[in-house]
């Protein structure tokens, strides 16, 4: 095991001591990594009509001589764009209810 450690070392070019707090410092993360799961997050199509509501709120807040937060308007020309990313991929959300939570038809 010091063969190892040395030889390790010697690749790493680092010291002995320094090579094996370096690999104890990696140990210790790896073991409280272990049981923790990798989230991967599925990203569905965005609703037109979910970024035509933000949209047309930006325009309206705008009409009325509101400030638009710039989070706001950062957030629907986010949803317009990811519209059109969907469609160039050839997906679409033909679903009539959005993530607003309101129908079209409302």
């Amino acid at each position: 095991m010091k063969q190892a450690a040395v030889s390790h070392a010697k690749t790493a070019g680092v010291g002995v001591g320094e090579w094996i707090a370096s690999a104890i410092r990696e140990k210790i993360k790896a073991d409280r990594n272990a049981g923790k799961k990798v989230a991967v997050r599925q990203v569905s199509p965005v609703s037109l009509t979910d970024a035509t509501q933000a949209v047309d709120l930006v325009v309206r807040m705008a009409s009325a001589g509101l400030t638009v937060p710039d989070h706001v308007q950062k957030t629907a020309f986010q949803l317009v764009n990811r519209v059109a990313q969907d469609v160039k991929r050839g997906q679409t959300n033909d679903q009539t209810k959005g993530s607003f939570g309101h129908d079209q038809g409302e």
